[in-house]
């Protein structure tokens, strides 16, 4: 006999944003808070890395995603492309971020508690909350549109 399962679970009626179990009708986005390497405000981000000099940019994503959650399986980058870019700063200052897709199937995240202080599953509604009005909130709305 077929059981259908309700879209909203446990953790949607909780609020844990920190399960992948959650907002299923929904793409989710990890967030992190970097600890900073600075005095300074933690900023909440995508997850990101400096890239190597030589470094083939899909190799940079894979990793950045293995820096933030460890070797999981379970894990592809969609294409070979940035899906965006945007340039942060100016005159010697400036740099370039880019941002790719990388879908995680299935399996758990472990954080790198080394890397972030802490980290949230965010919906598309829900990443301003985290990012603001600025930059990064634009190129995140850009970025994360219904496939």
């Amino acid at each position: 006999e077929l059981v259908i399962h309700p879209r909203r679970t446990q953790a949607d009626e909780e609020g844990n944003r920190k399960s992948l179990e959650r907002a299923l009708d929904n793409y989710i986005y990890l967030l992190v808070k970097k600890k900073p390497a600075e005095e300074g405000d933690l900023e909440w981000g995508f997850p990101s890395v400096e890239r190597n000099a030589g470094e083939a940019m899909r190799d940079c994503v894979m990793r950045t995603l293995h820096t933030h959650i460890g070797e999981t399986p379970n894990t592809y980058p969609v294409g070979y492309f940035p899906m965006h870019f945007v340039d942060v700063g100016s005159g010697p200052s400036l740099r370039r971020i880019f941002f790719f897709r990388v879908c995680l199937v299935h399996g758990p995240y472990l954080c790198n508690r080394q890397l972030v202080d802490d980290f949230v599953w965010s919906t598309r509604a829900e990443l301003k909350e985290y990012l603001g009005d600025g930059e990064m909130h634009a190129a995140a709305h850009d970025i994360t549109d219904d496939i």
